[in-house]
C-alpha cells in the first residue's frame, strides 16, 4: 500500500524551479519515481513579466537539453513543463518566435494532431530541442 500511494504522490508532485540546474531535493524526487518538473522563473520575473537579462544572455537552447537529458538519466520518462505565457512571462525568451499580439490571437485555431500539425507536440528527433505550443 505504501509504495501505490508513494507512486501516486510522485505521479502528481510537479517540481518548480527558476534554475536550469537539478537541486538535490529535485534529484532525489525523481531517482525516486518522479517523472515530472517545470522549468520557471524567479518571483521577480515573474511579476515583472519578463526574463531577466542575464538569464537571457546566458541561457541557450542547449542549457535546456542538458537539464532534461539529466533530469530523464534519473526519472526515465519525464515530462517537462516550460512556464511559456502568453501574456506573461515568456520562460524561453528569445529561444523561440514570439507569441503574436493579444489582439491577433483571436481566431486561432491550434491543431493538437501531430498528423495535421507537426509543430504542437514536442517531439521530433532526440537531440532536437523543437518546443511546440499545446494549449
Amino acid at each position: 500500500m505504501r509504495k501505490s500511494r508513494t507512486r501516486d504522490a510522485h505521479a502528481v508532485i510537479l517540481p518548480a524551479f527558476d534554475s536550469t540546474t537539478l537541486s538535490d531535493s529535485v534529484k532525489r524526487f525523481l531517482a525516486g519515481g518522479g517523472c515530472s518538473i517545470l522549468l520557471g522563473e524567479s518571483r521577480k520575473e515573474y511579476v515583472a513579466r519578463k526574463v531577466s537579462d542575464n538569464r537571457k544572455s546566458t541561457e541557450t537552447a542547449d542549457t535546456f537539453l542538458h537539464v532534461t537529458r539529466k533530469a530523464a538519466e534519473l526519472a526515465g520518462d519525464l515530462l517537462v513543463v516550460v512556464d511559456q505565457e502568453i501574456c506573461g512571462i515568456c520562460r524561453l525568451h528569445d529561444l523561440i518566435p514570439p507569441f503574436p499580439e493579444i489582439d491577433k490571437l483571436e481566431g486561432i485555431n491550434i491543431a493538437l494532431d501531430p498528423a495535421t500539425d507537426p509543430g504542437a507536440i514536442v517531439t521530433e528527433k532526440e537531440d532536437s530541442f523543437k518546443p511546440g505550443f499545446i494549449p
